[in-house]
């Protein structure tokens, strides 16, 4: 199950960049971190790392869920933009918040480990939400 979870957060994302103007590709091995490289209106390539869960943050604070070791090799980050896609209420529909590598490697634990909550995304990372133009 948590393949096809993995697979359908990244053709939303797929979808959504499609949507917005930046083409993604899809790496044919996911040997280095990167789930989606992109091409952005002014032609630079930037890798993206697209995690999810199979249901919605809990609607009361504290723990929500835990991303571990996103750390590659020594405390480096082998992705440009964390995208994070998690269902909404109805399962066919999700939201996105797509992080710069600056962002995320400030809220990372020691081992590499990002705590999501929901004042983290709605609070927090609120400007990151459903920004698909990279």
């Amino acid at each position: 199950m948590s393949l096809k979870k993995g697979k359908v957060a990244e053709a939303y994302v797929w979808m959504r960049l499609l949507q917005h103007g930046p083409v993604p590709y899809v790496p044919l091995a996911d040997i280095e971190g990167a789930d989606l490289v992109v091409r952005t209106a002014d032609k630079k390539l930037v890798k993206l790392q697209v995690k999810s869960r199979g249901f919605a943050l809990p609607k009361t604070g504290g723990y929500g869920y835990q991303i571990k070791n996103l750390w590659r090799g020594e405390n480096t980050l082998a992705f440009d933009y964390l995208v994070i896609v998690l269902p909404q209420n109805n399962p066919q529909e999700h939201e996105a918040w797509v992080v710069p590598k600056r962002e995320v490697r400030r809220r990372l634990t020691p081992r590499g480990d990002l705590n999501l909550t929901l004042k983290l995304l709605r609070q927090e990372w609120k400007k990151y939400h459903e920004q698909w133009n990279l």
